[in-house]
């Protein structure tokens, strides 16, 4: 090995070109790296999406727990949610890790289809989709050329196919205004007068069906080929001479029973910034597009198509989130760089050394890209801060040879080619153990649960390549610069006291008293233990913190259903002064979506350094009201695509399902008022309901009007007035004026649709009768959702927890919970279960403390390996004890949760932890054959004390700009930060302080020699 190591650093031209070459090419490629937020985490969730008219709890009962128990079927699903409202059933997916997000979608619209197709034939199609809505781009357009309603159709017609065109475009979807309809309202006396049924309309009309597919043929040489019937109607007029029906040879046509005329359906969702109505632009990347890239696309499009005739204001941008957090991070990569040279240049107050030190910097960020591009990893937060982990170790190795070379130059007084080569190769060996130790604790997170694999995948192999190519550039680049800039210089030779070999006093008393060095080690052994178990009872897991938002959501859950907009707006104005009043100088502009039965107020804040502080004074606002529920959360741009489980969910458990509800609305209570322990709460079902009319045929009114009763077909023409009274219900979608407009029918009515029902004529068996003579309609108040896991119906309530909570605060809340709950309901057990709803983030810190474990033990192997004894072994990896407990009782003390990172952080440590104790034990080694066991513990230490105090203050100095935090993601990237540098302070210092007492213990038998030791 001498003589390759030789003949190479022989060739320290050839090195010193090579690597020049190898950084340039990393510079270039680092402009080609894809960039997003986070690494692309594969753990699909699928959602379906159905409109059925037919009742929520009877759609469950005959349709809903099959689709479920179906979908459930598929491979790799965990479970299948549903929620049941009026007029619409939603089933959430949930897959598991790894799996493709397009086969999820292409499995589950499989069997949506499926049930669609025996679903009656007016039911409209499911709609499957994978939505992320962290990655929404959200946009607002104006123009002073055209009113809100023509900008929204010359943007549905012309930009919204563009941009569906476009690579990694799931779809879009532009704000509409009242959307125009062809509306048949039919006249019940004209009907009379002609003698003619709402049913006769209905199919007459069904067989005009525009594009109607009938089938497909089958041809031997072509295939299968798709038949349709085409009749379609291209204006109002041919609409009008449809004819129904021949009577007495005239025939009856659409215009004689019905008008028809263009018409408008009021739009039932509106969008207004600071009060004012707007048009909004909405487009979702597909799941395994690039976000970023499909951002900076989508937004290039919309700038272009509107330029000149009007603007866009950004609502939601994630390629501007991205960039704010990646140029945090980027400065704080910097500045951690800064820290470390400086830290360089104030111990060993030598430019050479620092220029050194500076170079060999952005050589390892160019070699790591270099390796990013081959693998595939993109430019992100974890990726970045692999980075800023590694640039500390790169530099641990350059200053271990440099210190080395640089006690050769002063023991020879020259510095010349055969004294580097001798410097290099006495520190190689240690060099090449710490290095191996460092890479191989990342192994095991190869066999780790998805979330960690997944997550972490891309700062491992940033933080491994760098790693890797640290020994490259300490061993082989950094002596070639030397040869090339610095050899044959004089250096001032090492005086006598600098060669002082004799002990000091301290180490030689613990030399002749062994137990107490027994006793310290045990001592701080025991606390090291304590600290760790005592810390990990206060931190909260989690998979990974989310960046700080610059959106906070508050919801406005209206009691009432069908609440008009003027009747919304004067709900909401309270609820929108107050939080006006309250966080003014920290809301730049307030945006409202206003739904059906929500509202959604959306708080753009002026920096999310605000955050904190507005969500403070949100919790602190009374927004009760009898009209609405309110609650708020923070909604997180380009957050990581994975599914937030409750901590905490407590189930309902009893018989009746009212007693269920009454149950779950008393647990939502008592969770909402406790605002220091929670940050969010759900109930599932709602615990609300909704006024319905309820149809009853007049059984006796029917059997004494009407002899011989009601056919099916009569009954069928009731329902078919009911239905077509209460609103215009669409048949379906026909061309028109060169847009695809629905066709619907409708019933003349009064502005009062309920007298107006009662008021319908019809002929029955030769007589006329009214609807108020067959039926009766009551109100009715029934629940307005309901929710179903796996098929079953199910009653909870999910509990998200604040960061700060522990586990010993949960289980105090439970018992609290508990006990009001008994108060209410004394007789009996309480029909209530907990479960944690973390699920995912409890096994990927299972899976980490594992990965720990068994990297501890590849750690062991390899010392046991190169020192060949167990003693020394043990002493090397106590180290590894000792800096868990600091990384865990500074996270405690951060207030940083127990996530993925933090445990990434203390997995580094297992490996460089070690490296202090291996540098010191390989040097007592070489000094113990020459001196005594006292002055061999000495000179150990007080040789490697200034290169190690250098190199660990250089990687704690890379850390603090992430402990410090810079841009909304600091929150991600701080516990890896935290734990990785207290980590390695206090591993320092306890390695500094504890290994001569170790040392002493453990060969405290061996025998005195004196001996002429060269430093």
């Amino acid at each position: 090995m001498a003589l390759n190591m030789s003949g190479l650093l022989a060739r320290y031209k050839f090195i010193f070109a090579v690597t020049v070459f190898l950084t340039i090419c990393g510079s270039y490629v680092a402009n080609k790296l894809p960039i997003s937020m986070y690494p692309t985490v594969n753990k699909p969730n699928v959602r379906v999406t159905l409109r059925p008219m037919q009742d929520a709890y009877g759609f469950y009962n005959q349709w809903g727990h099959k689709i479920e128990r179906s979908l459930k079927t598929i491979s790799n699903v965990v479970d299948v949610e549903g929620t049941y409202k009026q007029g619409l059933v939603r089933y959430s997916v949930n897959f598991d890790w790894q799996v493709d997000p397009e086969i999820a979608k292409r499995d589950v619209a499989a069997i949506a289809s499926f049930y669609h197709a025996q679903l009656p034939e007016h039911e409209p199609a499911p709609i499957v989709d994978i939505l992320d809505p962290s990655s929404e781009n959200y946009f607002i357009i104006y123009s002073d050329k055209f009113n809100n309603a023509e900008l929204s159709r010359l943007l549905d017609e012309q930009l919204v196919p563009m941009i569906n065109d476009m690579e990694g475009v799931a779809f879009s979807r532009v704000s509409k205004g009242n959307l125009p309809f062809v509306n048949i309202r039919l006249s019940p006396y004209k009907l009379i007068e002609y003698g003619i049924s709402a049913s006769d309309v209905i199919d007459t009309l069904n067989r005009h069906q525009y594009d109607l597919k009938l089938g497909e043929l089958h041809s031997k040489t072509q295939g299968k080929i798709s038949l349709k019937l085409n009749k379609s109607l291209s204006n109002l007029d041919e609409i009008k001479r449809i004819k129904v029906a021949t009577i007495a040879g005239s025939p009856v046509l659409i215009e004689h029973v019905a008008s028809v005329f263009f018409d408008k359906e009021p739009n039932r969702r509106h969008f207004l910034l600071d009060n004012k109505d707007v048009v909004t632009l909405a487009m979702w990347p597909k799941p395994n597009a690039n976000i970023y890239q499909v951002s900076k696309e989508f937004k290039r499009v919309v700038n272009e198509f509107v330029e000149g005739f009007g603007g866009v204001a950004a609502l939601n941008d994630p390629q501007r989130f991205i960039d704010k957090a990646i140029e945090s991070i980027l400065y704080a990569l910097l500045l951690g760089m800064a820290i470390s040279v400086f830290v360089v240049l104030v111990f060993y107050r030598k430019l050479s050394s620092t220029l050194i030190i500076c170079i060999s910097m952005p050589i390892s960020l160019a070699l790591g890209i270099l390796i990013m591009r081959a693998s595939g990893v993109s430019i992100n937060l974890l990726s970045l801060g692999g980075m800023s982990i590694s640039i500390g170790l790169v530099v641990d190795n350059v200053i271990i040879v440099l210190d080395r070379i640089e006690r050769a130059r002063k023991q020879s007084g020259l510095l010349s080619f055969s004294v580097i080569v001798e410097a290099v190769r006495d520190v190689t060996s240690p060099i090449m153990v710490s290095t191996i130790t460092s890479v191989l604790v990342f192994l095991p997170l190869a066999f780790s649960h998805p979330a960690v694999s997944s997550i972490l995948r891309d700062i491992v192999l940033v933080s491994s390549s760098i790693i890797i190519s640290s020994l490259f550039i300490s061993i082989f680049l950094t002596p070639s610069i030397y040869m090339l800039f610095c050899k044959n210089r004089p250096a001032r030779k090492m005086n006598t006291k600098e060669k002082e070999s004799t002990a000091p006093k301290y180490i030689v008393f613990l030399h002749r008293h062994v137990w107490l060095s027994a006793v310290v080690c045990l001592s701080v052994i025991s606390v090291s233990i304590y600290l760790i178990a005592d810390a990990k009872g206060k931190l909260k897991t989690e998979i990974i913190a989310e960046p700080k938002a610059e959106i906070i959501d508050v919801a406005i859950d209206f009691n009432e259903v069908g609440v008009s907009k003027i009747r919304k707006l004067e709900i909401i104005k309270p609820i929108y002064d107050k939080i006006k009043s309250e966080l003014d100088s920290e809301v730049n502009y307030v945006y409202m979506d206003m739904r059906d039965n929500i509202v959604f107020l959306s708080l753009f804040l002026n920096s999310y350094k605000q955050f904190e502080t507005s969500m403070d004074k949100l919790s602190k606002i009374d927004f009760s009201n009898e009209y609405s529920d309110v609650s708020y959360s923070p909604f997180v741009t380009a957050a990581l695509n994975v599914k937030s489980n409750p901590d905490l969910i407590v189930k309902v458990l009893g018989k009746y399902p009212e007693q269920n509800r009454l149950i779950l609305k008393e647990v939502y209570k008592i969770s909402k008022s406790d605002k220091g322990l929670i940050k969010k709460v759900k109930n599932i079902p709602g615990d609300r309901k909704s006024k319905s009319l309820v149809v009853n045929y007049n059984e006796l009114a029917i059997n004494n009007l009407l002899e011989s009763g009601l056919s099916d077909d009569k009954f069928k023409e009731i329902e078919n007035y009911i239905e077509y009274s209460s609103e215009p219900r669409k048949l379906y979608n026909l061309k028109l004026q060169d847009q695809e407009l629905p066709l619907k029918l409708s019933v003349d009515k009064n502005k009062d649709q309920i007298s107006h029902i009662y008021e319908v004529p019809l002929v029955i068996n030769d007589h006329a009768v009214y609807l108020n003579d067959l039926i009766t309609l009551t109100n009715q108040q029934e629940w307005r959702q309901y929710y179903s896991r796996n098929g079953e119906l199910s009653y909870q309530v999910n509990i998200w927890f604040n960061p700060s909570v522990n586990k010993k605060q949960i289980e105090a809340f439970k018992d609290r919970l508990k006990a009001v709950l008994r108060e209410h309901y004394p007789d009996g057990v309480l029909p209530i279960a907990f479960e944690k709803g973390s699920e995912d983030s409890t096994l990927a810190v299972i899976s980490l403390v594992e990965s720990l474990i068994l990297s501890f033990a590849l750690v062991f192997m390899v010392i046991m390996a190169v020192f060949h004894s167990y003693s020394r072994t043990l002493i090397c990896c106590l180290s590894i004890l000792f800096s868990i407990s600091g990384a865990m009782v500074a996270l405690v003390y951060f207030d940083c949760s127990l996530s993925v990172n933090a445990l990434l952080g203390v997995l580094i440590l297992v490996g460089l932890s070690v490296n202090n104790s291996i540098l010191i034990l390989d040097q007592y080694i070489k000094f113990k054959s020459v001196l005594d066991l006292s002055s061999a513990i000495y000179m150990s230490v007080k040789v490697r004390l200034k290169s190690l105090a250098v190199t660990n203050l250089t990687t704690v100095g890379g850390m603090v700009p992430l402990i410090i935090g810079f841009g909304p993601g600091e929150d991600i990237l701080r516990p890896l930060g935290v734990s990785v540098a207290f980590g390695l302070i206090s591993t320092t210092i306890f390695t500094i302080f504890t290994m001569p007492f170790l040392l002493t213990f453990i060969d405290r038998k061996e025998p005195f020699v004196r001996e002429e030791v060269a430093f």
